[in-house]
């Protein structure tokens, strides 16, 4: 590397190290990484997620109250949270628009990084809001082939892609002013973890790692790997010019992913592992969701010991049995009662049976009782569980509608159904079936049907206002067309 080259990216770019006072070990090996490629950066002094609760958080507005769950409990999310805010205001307060580098203290750089900068940061189009210097990609693929970004990524050249699909990791990205004032005004106040921006709200590009002969299968193993934060089972791949050192996460957010470790274990039939990881949970209970704790957690373990052939668990039965009248249990009950009925059907202990009976009396709800169940869910704030009941009466009205099948329940299925999860979706992130249902009631419009026309004709400036939300103006040009066509013509309805 040139004097030249490192002149060049510390004239690009500003720098900075986000590191609590108290690791200063972590930012002394940070240290003598910026000091091997002569980069010059600002240590940024982090707020101690330890200091520092959600309410408080909540209050300044820098986090919503449909926060999930696992990141309102862990507080070193919490305080990257807090520390990122911090930053991008004083980014979004500087009187250029210099790009910013920020990075985590846990950072390794490309060896090539220096030499390799110029280029790739000349491939970078002008509309980019944020540039991953490095970022995580899907558990499961080929840590040697990037093929992967295919899945995920536009390609803008050899070195450079758009992401399509959102990514974790926020270990090295860059901002600028106009950046920092976007994501402070849509992504703050947020309700995820700071690390997932939106790529329907955002322009994400990000580097490619550097093609053979500069990485080599050793310097993937080196850098782009990471074993240490899911205890060395399910290694973090990552991408681009900056990787990360392997040391144990400072956030704290191991324990939190045990239901996911489970499911997997399941899914390989690593069922004494999966039973482990179950009993980690047990030791934690007052850290988990509402759905892991009164339905999730006992029902795996009813499922593990079955598949394990060895004497179902009588505490997680007597468990469902305490919790069967809360909304969780009530929903895991009606999602899950064939498999839940086979596990425990041969089980004559008296608290099996006693389940059983509260499986038996469940009750097939019709769509408006579901709906009904959902709309006061939402109501009352709990957009997660509400949007499950949503989805699940949405995957019955599309074969329905499909095979015009709708003999009850019309106007929730031609209408209220699509209303509601352009409302929902907002808020547990799920964008795309909010965009999906403003199409389907754009599609049924067009098609005359009445239901559909009468809903729009009453509440369709709300509908249209709604679907400006969620990032698609096309759509919101053709639903605008049809509620002024509505307000203007006399429509013949289709009863079909």
């Amino acid at each position: 590397m040139t004097q030249e080259q490192k002149n060049y990216i510390n004239t690009v770019l500003d720098m900075y190290c986000i590191n609590l006072k108290r690791s200063s070990d972590r930012w002394e090996c940070s240290v003598k990484e910026f000091e091997k490629y002569g980069i010059k950066v600002n240590r940024f002094d982090a707020i101690d997620g330890q200091q520092i609760t959600y309410d408080e958080l909540l209050g300044q507005n820098i986090v919503t109250n449909n926060l999930d769950h696992i990141t309102k409990t862990q507080k070193g999310a919490l305080g990257i949270i807090a520390s990122s805010v911090k930053l991008w205001r004083e980014i979004s307060n500087k009187t250029t628009d210099k790009w910013c580098l920020i990075m985590e203290d846990d950072i390794k750089m490309h060896p090539n990084i220096i030499e390799l900068f110029e280029q790739y940061w000349k491939e970078i189009p002008s509309d980019a809001d944020i540039i991953f210097f490095g970022f995580q990609c899907l558990y499961g693929h080929d840590p040697y082939d990037d093929s992967i970004l295919s899945a995920i990524s536009d390609k803008i050249s050899n070195n450079v892609v758009k992401l399509n699909k959102m990514v974790t990791g926020n270990h090295a990205y860059a901002i600028n002013r106009k950046s920092a004032n976007k994501l402070l005004t849509h992504f703050i106040p947020t309700s995820t973890p700071i690390d997932k921006f939106p790529p329907e709200k955002f322009n994400i590009y990000a580097f490619r790692r550097p093609q053979f002969p500069f990485t080599t299968k050793e310097l993937v193993d080196d850098m782009y790997i990471d074993t240490a934060i899911w205890e060395n089972n399910y290694p973090i791949i990552m991408h681009g010019l900056i990787g990360t050192r392997s040391e144990k996460s400072t956030i704290g957010h191991l324990k939190h992913n045990y239901m996911w470790f489970i499911n997997n274990e399941i899914f390989k039939k690593n069922y004494v592992k999966a039973l482990d990881y179950a009993l980690l949970i047990k030791e934690n209970l007052s850290i988990y969701d509402k759905e892991t704790t009164n339905f999730k957690l006992w029902f795996k373990i009813i499922e593990i010991t079955f598949n394990l052939n060895i004497v179902t668990d009588e505490e997680s039965i007597n468990e469902l049995i305490s919790r069967s009248e809360t909304e969780e249990a009530k929903m895991g009950f009606i999602n899950n009662k064939i498999n839940l009925m086979t596990y425990i059907e041969n089980d004559k202990r008296e608290s099996a049976i006693k389940l059983l009976e509260i499986l038996n009396n469940l009750s097939s709800e019709s769509i408006t009782e579901t709906f009904n169940h959902a709309q006061k869910l939402r109501i009352k704030g709990n957009n997660e569980l509400s949007f499950k009941l949503f989805k699940k009466i949405m995957e019955t009205a599309i074969i329905n509608i499909k095979n015009n099948n709708v003999t009850h329940d019309r106007k929730i299925v031609y209408f209220d159904l699509w209303d509601e999860l352009g409302t929902v979706t907002f808020y547990v992130n799920r964008k795309d079936l909010g965009r999906y249902a403003f199409k389907m009631i754009a599609d049924l419009a067009d098609s005359k049907t009445p239901e559909t026309l009468e809903g729009l004709k009453h509440v369709g400036s709300r509908v249209l206002q709604n679907a400006k939300y969620y990032d698609c103006p096309d759509l919101c040009d053709r639903l605008a067309k049809i509620i002024n066509n509505l307000q203007q013509s006399t429509i013949i309805y289709n009863d079909s």
